[in-house]
């Protein structure tokens, strides 16, 4: 298994690496420690050769994600992200947001079986992108628990859901979408969407309003 010194060295060989396609350090332990990470992948903004980056299920923290995100941002290569099973949290959003709206080619992100709450800013920046075509958000959280924030994100994101000419495969399985009715006015946009050809809604879980 492999810890955050074989990372580091990883990483920094891709400097002088032109031909890699497809990195997986899927399953390891990359660490979360902040100023040891921070560096560690700096080589992924001026890599242009990695179109595949598999870093699920490192135990990474939101230190960490943050410095991946940002590296990232200036990369226009990555065309598929799998940052599952890992601790990020809310803390992380923003990062994701903004390397979401910059991104330039990714076609594939995985985000699924974190601590992330779905938030207007990160479906904002869904919005703003034109080339992702497959979004997994599983085993996470929409709208946080609020009611009246809940209803706020499934609206915007009942928006994207109906302006999106991208998107072909979303998954937002076992996730908490609050009340049945807010469910309900979200997945009404999908009326109006003529892309999407795969829809994943395993285990929801939304309440019912008996008010």
């Amino acid at each position: 298994m492999l810890g955050i010194d074989d990372a580091k060295s990883i990483f920094e060989s891709l400097s002088a690496n032109s031909t890699l396609k497809t990195l997986s350090l899927a399953d390891n332990i990359l660490g979360n420690g902040f100023e040891s990470s921070k560096s560690i992948y700096d080589p992924l903004s001026f890599n242009n050769s990695i179109t595949t980056l598999d870093i699920q299920g490192n135990s990474l923290h939101d230190d960490s994600a943050i410095s991946i995100f940002k590296a990232l941002k200036s990369n226009c290569s990555i065309t598929s992200l799998d940052i599952s099973r890992n601790d990020l949290t809310s803390d992380s959003v923003n990062s994701i947001s903004e390397f979401i709206s910059s991104s330039c080619s990714l076609t594939l992100l995985n985000i699924r079986s974190n601590r992330i709450e779905i938030s207007k800013s990160l479906i904002n920046s869904l919005k703003s992108n034109s080339t992702l075509k497959n979004l997994i958000l599983s085993s996470n959280v929409i709208g946080g628990y609020l009611f009246n924030e809940m209803r706020a994100i499934s609206e915007v994101f009942g928006e994207y859901l109906k302006s999106n000419s991208t998107l072909t495969s979303l998954d937002i399985s076992e996730n908490y979408t609050g009340f049945g009715d807010i469910s309900k006015s979200m997945f009404q946009a999908l009326k109006y969407n003529h892309t999407l050809s795969t829809l994943l809604i395993r285990r929801l879980k939304a309440l019912i309003n008996n008010h």
